[in-house]
Formats: structure tokens, sequence, C-alpha cells
């Protein structure tokens, strides 16, 4: 042990430890949960600049890039 301390306080400090990791893991799940279920609003689209979508040949996939989901629907 490299602390200096006696036996008995290292036991005693590992156990106090243990006990907050016990406490911390569950309210680290319900705050996870909480926010995984709570709706965020998305925020407004940018405005449409001509040269964000300059494509000089088609994807391998077809027009549209792999993840715009509703350019796919049209």
């Amino acid at each position: 042990m490299s602390s200096g301390a006696a036996r008995e306080e290292e036991i005693a400090e590992m156990k106090k430890w243990r006990n907050i990791t016990f406490a911390a893991i569950p309210f680290c799940g319900m705050l996870a949960a909480y926010n995984l279920s709570s709706h965020h609003e998305e925020g407004e689209e940018g405005p449409a600049y001509s040269y964000l979508h300059i494509r000089n040949k088609d994807f391998p996939w077809g027009k549209c890039g792999l993840f715009e989901f509703n350019c796919k629907e049209e």
C-alpha cells in the first residue's frame, strides 16, 4: 500500500468509493434515459447556398447524398 495509511483506513476508503460508484451508476443511467427520452426541437435549416452542393458527377448510389433521406423520397 503506497499511501502510508493503515490497512483499516485503506479498506474504509475503498468501501466509501465503492458505495459512491454504486450510487453514481444508477444516477448516470437515469440521467441518460431522461436526456434520451426528452424531445429536443430541431433548429432551422440553414440557407441553401449554391456552393454547398457542387457535384461534378453522381455518387455510385444515385444523385442524392448517402444520408439525404428527404431527397430519396422524391
